[in-house]
C-alpha cells in the first residue's frame, strides 16, 4: 500500500464529507409551469339497417340499426345522414338499388320511430359520455308497402353517409 502525504489524505476526507454539493454556497429556485389541454374528439361506428325480405303486396317493413358515437366527455355533437347513393335519392326519399336486374326500392330513415321524424340534414344532437363510452342512437328504417312496380331482385342496397359534427 502506498503512503499518501497527510495533507492529501486530509483533502480526500474533507471532499468525501462535503459530498457533491459541499462546494456550492447558495441555492436559487424557480417555478416550472406544466399545462395541457384536452381536445374534443369523436369517433362513429354503425350497425346496418337490414330489412330482410320485402313483399310488394304486403305492408310496411320496419327495421332498425344503430349509430354509435364516442366522444370525449361533455363534447356536444350533431349527427346528420346523407341521402344515400341511390339514383335520384334525397334525404326525404331514399332509394336502394339493384343491379341485376336494375331497379330501385324506396325507403326512409327516422330518428325517433319508424314513420316518425325523418333523419336527414337536421342534426340529432347528443353529448359525449367520455372516450371509450359510446352513446347509441337508434336509426329506424321503413320500406313503405305497396311499391308494386318494384323489380324482383335478390339484393337491393344503399350506403348512407353518417356525419358527426362536434
Amino acid at each position: 500500500m502506498t503512503n499518501l502525504p497527510r495533507s492529501t489524505l486530509s483533502l480526500l476526507v474533507l471532499a468525501a464529507a462535503l459530498g457533491p454539493m459541499g462546494a456550492l454556497a447558495a441555492t436559487a429556485t424557480a417555478n416550472l409551469d406544466v399545462s395541457a389541454s384536452v381536445a374534443d374528439a369523436c369517433t362513429v361506428t354503425t350497425s346496418a339497417v337490414a330489412f330482410g325480405a320485402y313483399v310488394p303486396s304486403g305492408g310496411n317493413v320496419d327495421q332498425s340499426g344503430a349509430i354509435n358515437v364516442t366522444c370525449s366527455s361533455a363534447t356536444a355533437y350533431g349527427i346528420t345522414l346523407g341521402a344515400g347513393a341511390g339514383s335520384g335519392a334525397t334525404v326525404s326519399a331514399r332509394k336502394m338499388t339493384s343491379t341485376s336486374p336494375a331497379g330501385t326500392l324506396n325507403y326512409a330513415l327516422y330518428s325517433d320511430s319508424a314513420g316518425g321524424t325523418n333523419w336527414g340534414s337536421t342534426p340529432v344532437t347528443g353529448t359525449g359520455a367520455g372516450l371509450g363510452t359510446p352513446v347509441v342512437h337508434t336509426v329506424f328504417g321503413r320500406i313503405p308497402g305497396g311499391q308494386s312496380s318494384v323489380v324482383a331482385s335478390p339484393s337491393y342496397v344503399d350506403t348512407v353517409v353518417v356525419s358527426v359534427a362536434y
